[in-house]
């Protein structure tokens, strides 16, 4: 039997530069409150149903006041049985546990993609710095017993009563970062693997080469296999000067071209496949 398919794949580089830019702290919250704790559980169905808990703390010496939200979701946040409306008030040293609920959309209909992000806003913007924590569960669903893909190393737990199957994530003091998943109901086994060489871009001119891998594990054959890379410019961190902080152009290449190389130059801004070696 032979099986088209669809793979998306994540894409975080790091760039790192000593000074702070004056123009970044406009994407920033610039507040006195800190998100400690980011736990996060996935329900997903024909759409994912999203439920966060998140602990904050106002660590400065007045009352501070902050509006939350998720990134291009309408979102419903509580404190306890309370529903939050408008801004929300902490005082000085003061913690909180928040709630929030929102649904994602998944996309396809054998193969399937869901994308998302743990990170909330305060006043419009993201914290500057990782919370000490982040957990992320997922849980399949029905009939469901693995996912294909994901950008994130996640662990496969036991099935429940019912035999649905959850994957679970856990990380300190990182930035919430996009998350992509990739399932299919065909129950196909895909893996996809990604090496950057170097993995981190420190000076002008510098270039990393990115590998990528499918392996096929399962018994049928799969045709048509489209590589789709999200990458997202703002993952990157902030530099300095800001005008000269390049942002990738991304150009079109043959979907059913397996196994590129990527090369990616600083000072130009591009990814340009190349043949793997």
């Amino acid at each position: 039997m032979k099986h088209r398919m669809v793979i998306i794949l994540g894409t975080s580089i790091l760039v790192l530069f000593a000074a702070q830019s004056v123009a970044a702290q406009d994407l920033f919250y610039s507040g006195t409150i800190t998100v400690d704790d980011i736990e996060v559980i996935l329900d997903i169905r024909d759409e994912a149903v999203i439920l966060g808990e998140y602990v904050l703390t106002n660590r400065g010496d007045a009352e501070e006041s902050v509006t939350l939200g998720v990134p291009e979701r309408e979102a419903t946040f509580w404190e306890g049985d309370d529903l939050v409306i408008g801004s929300i008030t902490f005082q000085s040293g003061e913690t909180k546990t928040i709630q929030v609920r929102y649904i994602a959309s998944v996309e396809g209909t054998g193969t399937r993609i869901l994308s998302f992000t743990p990170a909330i806003t305060l006043n419009g913007a993201f914290h500057p710095e990782p919370p000490a924590r982040e957990s992320v569960t997922l849980w399949l669903p029905e009939g469901v017993q693995k996912i294909l893909h994901s950008n994130k190393e996640l662990n496969r737990q036991p099935p429940d009563e019912k035999g649905r199957v959850a994957y679970s994530w856990e990380e300190f003091n990182i930035y919430p970062t996009s998350f992509t998943m990739l399932s299919n109901t065909q129950q196909l086994d895909l893996s996809v693997e990604k090496f950057a060489s170097p993995n981190r871009i420190e000076e002008s001119n510098q270039q990393i080469t990115v590998q990528l891998v499918i392996h096929n594990h399962g018994q049928d054959m799969i045709e048509d296999i489209v590589l789709i890379d999200d990458f997202v410019p703002s993952e990157f961190e902030a530099v300095k000067p800001m005008d000269e902080f390049w942002v990738p152009e991304v150009e079109e290449s043959d979907p059913t071209s397996i196994g590129p190389s990527i090369s990616m130059n600083s000072d130009q801004g591009r990814r340009r496949p190349s043949n793997m070696s």
